[in-house]
């Protein structure tokens, strides 16, 4: 059994598919390519393309053009004497606002330096009377002028001597510093007037008998000491360690 709508056209707005939701895609094959390129024209064609579109960059549409621009409005339009006459109408009257304002902004300003010179005067304008008083200053007022001193000076100083502290230093360290770097006003009873230490025993006076018995007193006590008596015998000889 054959299908009769196998042979016919598909019904407008047709797509397969779409009842079962399956849905077609489009590629880009389908659609083609999105412009034709240059080797699809003659070149007539391009060269007209090109001319198109280069007029299209220097000129800007009217819908994007500054509506206070004025400049070049009126371009096309013939230039006429009744123009030029214009022309200068307004140049005139542009000069003599120009004029106007001019003298108005230098009277405006002579005006705001008076009255700033008047609230903030110069170091001359201040002591201007005073200079002229100098012509009538005598000789010897000049010489009695006294000596210009350095206050600036002195008041730091005064400053600096006020944020300062002392502190009494003990004794020790004075005396110590006395020591180190003085030099001594007395003479110990064992040093001579120009030098040296006495001997504190005349040489002369040594008595060496004196000597000589110490010296075998103290040798019989060591003898003494080390004598060792086992059964009535000695283990050192007295004249034999002598």
């Amino acid at each position: 059994m054959s299908k009769d709508f196998l042979g016919k056209a598909a019904p407008p707005n047709y797509i397969a598919g779409l009842g079962r939701g399956a849905t077609g895609f489009t590629t880009r094959s389908d659609i083609g390519p999105a412009r034709e390129g240059p080797a699809d024209l003659s070149d007539e064609a391009i060269e007209k393309l090109k001319r198109k579109r280069a007029a299209e960059d220097e000129e800007d549409s009217g819908e994007y053009q500054d509506p206070d621009n004025e400049v070049g409005l009126f371009n096309s339009m013939p230039y006429e004497a009744d123009d030029e006459e214009a022309d200068m109408i307004y140049e005139a009257v542009d000069a003599k606002m120009d004029e106007r304002r001019k003298a108005r902004r230098e009277a405006r300003e002579r005006e705001e330096l008076l009255r700033f010179r008047k609230e903030r005067p110069k170091i001359q304008q201040q002591f201007g009377d005073l200079k002229r008083g100098l012509s009538a200053v005598t000789d010897e007022e000049w010489a009695n002028i006294p000596e210009v001193g350095d206050l600036v000076g002195r008041n730091k100083k005064k400053v600096n001597t006020f944020k300062e502290r002392f502190f009494a230093i003990p004794d020790s360290v004075i005396q110590g510093a006395a020591q180190s770097t003085g030099f001594h006003t007395t003479l110990d009873p064992s040093q001579q007037q120009y030098g040296g230490i006495a001997t504190p025993a005349d040489g002369m006076m040594t008595n060496f008998v004196e000597i000589g018995q110490a010296r075998d007193k103290v040798l019989s006590l060591k003898l003494d000491q080390v004598r060792d008596s086992v059964s009535g015998s000695t283990t050192v000889d007295p004249k034999g360690y002598l």
